[in-house]
């Protein structure tokens, strides 16, 4: 009995047949491997800022969705990135990480499932396809990718850049086994017109003479024949799937160098017709560079690179390279945050040189052959070239690197080991999960919390300052002030200066009762263009309510390098000056990042009341409480802007607003105290008392007294107690309260 062929199935059957294995279980190991950080915390290393921080996540509307697509955000050009938290947002709101973490993880299982898709169509060896995408799914440094929610960009553009790759591939059709390309080319030189090499025509080893091979016709079957419809729609699914890829990170951009890789690898001719195949995913490389570099250089930092020495400008690549070959061929010594680099590590640098030697040597031989070192070294060197600090300035690696990259290393590897029979490759597979599995469930609790982790990274590496740093700020919030000041003790004692450490050593000698100007100046006087300690004299300042000096530090800080946090603080300067002009500015450009910023328009909305501006205040406001609808004060400004101009439908409107928010909500005396004054405007003068007593309790201000003292003889009664236990408090109120008509009586 004839074997039932793939014809006579239906094709969800048949791919369910040949997929559903893998994908089931990548899933139960992914899920198996990672389900314990379900529950870990929302990180303030950058999670908190693009999760928690960004509001253009919190609707799902044509408004928000325009501004995603059309801003930079955190130096960065990242939409889809953006746009996959809002989704969650719609779907879970942002109160626990237990969601977002769930859509990382059906992220990284989708971005190994496509890599297993991708590595059959090119391979044909399903061992070669489970060997990379296990190592690709398993492998601890994908901890830091699929964890640490801040990264939700690598599995993300994984998914759509694997897809896109597999999409290609299943364009240009498949040759079946790889031993018979050689016999093929023959024919292929002698009909260079014929579109036979892109065909899914499936070929075996017994079919694979010149021989067999005289027309296509012979090898054409209506299952696996690709109609030009077939192929075009595939393309242009690729082609949209690498855009996909793009916008979720810039990584991306070097596919468009996989392409013409993969048809060397598969000995296809680069011809015209190729070449213009490429050119689409060229463009869109060019265009994602550029929006890449345009963020980096308007919203990110532009403090000067580092100034390196020949010999570190040429070491550092080698120096990224043996960096990464160790952390993929020996993972059990991973950190969360690896400190920059200046001077390179000889012993990595040589390391990384012998590799790139050997990965040189290796890909040459392997051109003449197989090609399957060719094709891994290249894929290797390629998605991490961005990585490889060729242009001056320090080396920072990161685990996170590898998420892509690492398939090239693995690809060799298991081509060859699949070459073995069973009974040497599938117990070797079984022992380097299991392994790869174990060091990244050891290796994952790092992540639990920021506390964890910058404990973890100390340990790791006992001499990072950022770490240091970070670990005695965590140390201060829980109010163990004397291990904060031990660990900014230790970081201070390295040879290695960071601007944060003397602004977080600073804060902590104010917690704990000391002046900290003296550390300020003293580092000043040491590193005088440094915008982290301008930023915090100018906070010193501030909180001295010593306002020219402190404009004077934030201004100069701002000229070195601009950001958010110091922009508020010079606007809050402003404010507090009465300088509402140079305050409008400052919000404005906070505004330009951050259109969603309720804070920012309730900010710009004072700015302007302050210069009388009412009717721009009154948008401001508006704007404000639109985008939140739990915010009170946007709406309490409204309802006195209202109460202001006479309109007491709109204050009462407002302050019925204010009154419904949920329960539990205590209304604050100054809303109570409004209230009472609609109401009396309006001839509820007992209304009106009755909400003044509550203000009072509230808030025992002379004020709200003396406004109850009034209505009181409004309505008859003789408050003269009242005045007395008001004078007795506030005694300097009597001369004022001679010159009123109508309380002078009760003194």
């Amino acid at each position: 009995m004839e074997p039932e062929t793939t014809s006579h199935l239906p094709f969800a059957r048949f791919w369910l047949r040949t997929n559903g294995k893998a994908l089931a279980g990548l899933g139960a190991l992914i899920l198996g491997t990672f389900g314990m950080s379900w529950g870990y915390a929302f990180l303030k290393y950058d999670s908190t800022r693009y999760i928690l921080e960004d509001r253009a996540l919190r609707k799902l509307d044509w408004e928000h969705i325009s501004a995603i697509f059309t801003s930079y955000y955190f130096i960065n050009y990242n939409p889809l990135h953006r746009l996959s938290y809002a989704i969650d947002w719609a779907l879970w709101g942002g109160a626990e990480p237990g969601p977002f973490r769930s859509t990382n993880f059906l992220l990284h299982w989708l971005a190994a499932f496509f890599v297993f898709l991708f590595i059959r169509e090119l391979t044909r060896k399903d061992f070669a396809a489970w060997f990379c995408a296990l190592v690709f799914a398993l492998h601890p440094t994908r901890v830091e990718s699929v964890v640490w929610l801040a990264q939700r960009k690598d599995v993300l553009a994984a998914a759509f850049g694997f897809a896109a790759l597999w999409a290609y591939l299943k364009s240009l059709g498949s040759l079946g086994n790889l031993e018979s390309l050689g016999s093929l080319e023959n024919w292929q030189e002698q009909n260079p017109d014929s579109d036979f090499g892109y065909q899914n025509a499936n070929i075996t080893d017994s079919a694979s003479t010149p021989k067999t091979l005289k027309t296509p016709q012979t090898l054409k079957t209506p299952q696996t024949l690709k109609t030009p419809q077939t192929a075009s729609l595939w393309y242009v699914t690729s082609l949209v799937l690498f855009a996909a890829a793009l916008a979720s990170k810039a990584q991306w951009v070097p596919l468009c160098g996989i392409l013409p890789l993969l048809d060397l690898y598969r000995r296809q001719k680069l011809n015209r017709n190729r070449l213009l195949a490429y050119l689409p995913f060229v463009l869109l490389s060019l265009l994602f560079a550029w929006l890449a570099i345009d963020s980096q250089l308007i919203v990110g930092q532009k403090g000067a690179a580092a100034q390196l020495s020949l010999w570190e400008r040429v070491a550092h690549p080698f120096l990224g390279i043996g960096v990464y070959v160790t952390h993929t061929l020996w993972p059990v010594n991973l950190c969360p945050r690896y400190p920059e680099t200046v001077a390179p590590d000889l012993r990595l640098v040589v390391f990384g040189m012998v590799a790139t030697t050997l990965g040189l040597v290796v890909t040459w031989k392997s051109w003449w052959g197989k090609r399957h070192a060719f094709f891994g070294f290249g894929w290797f060197m390629a998605f991490l070239s961005p990585m490889l600090n060729l242009l001056p300035g320090n080396l920072v690696p990161a685990d996170r690197y590898l998420y892509v990259s690492i398939v090239g290393l693995v690809f060799p590897a298991a081509l060859w080991l699949a070459g073995y029979p069973n009974r040497v490759k599938i117990p070797v597979l079984c022992l380097l999960t299991l392994g790869m599995a174990g060091l990244t469930l050891r290796y994952e609790p790092a992540w639990k919390n920021d506390y964890t982790l910058w404990a973890y990274s100390v340990k790791q590496i006992p001499d990072d300052a950022f770490a240091l740093t970070c670990l005695g700020k965590e140390q201060m919030d829980r109010r163990d002030f004397g291990a904060a000041r031990t660990t900014f003790q230790k970081a201070a004692a390295l040879p290695i200066w960071f601007g944060p450490l003397v602004t977080s050593a600073s804060k902590l000698e104010r917690l704990t009762g000391g002046d900290p100007k003296g550390i300020l100046l003293e580092s000043l006087a040491q590193f005088p263009n440094s915008p982290d300690l301008m930023a915090a004299m100018g906070s010193y300042y501030k909180e001295e309510k010593n306002y020219g000096e402190a404009e004077k530090w934030f201004l100069e800080s701002t000229k070195r390098r601009r950001t958010n946090e110091v922009l508020r603080e010079l606007a809050l300067v402003y404010e507090e000056t009465n300088q509402p002009e140079k305050g409008i500015q400052a919000v404005k450009l906070l505004l330009g990042e951050f259109p969603f910023q309720e804070e920012y328009w309730l900010f710009l909305g004072r700015l302007y009341e302050q210069k009388k501006a009412f009717d721009l205040a009154e948008t401001a406001y508006r704007q404000s409480a639109r985008l939140d609808a739990q915010l009170l004060e946007p709406r309490f400004r409204l309802a006195r802007l209202a109460f202001q101009r006479g309109d007491l439908t709109a204050t009462q409107t407002w302050l019925d607003e204010i009154i419904q928010f949920p329960s539990g909500h205590t209304i604050p005396a100054p809303v109570l105290n409004l209230q009472a004054a609609t109401a009396r405007r309006q001839g509820r003068r007992f209304e009106a008392l009755v909400f003044l007593t509550q203000a009072v309790r509230l808030e025992d201000s002379p004020q709200y007294r003396l406004n109850c003292i009034r209505l009181k003889v409004e309505l008859g009664q003789n408050p003269r107690s009242e005045m007395a236990a008001l004078l007795s408090k506030w005694p300097e109120l009597r001369a004022d309260l001679e010159k009123d008509e109508q309380l002078k009586p009760l003194l």
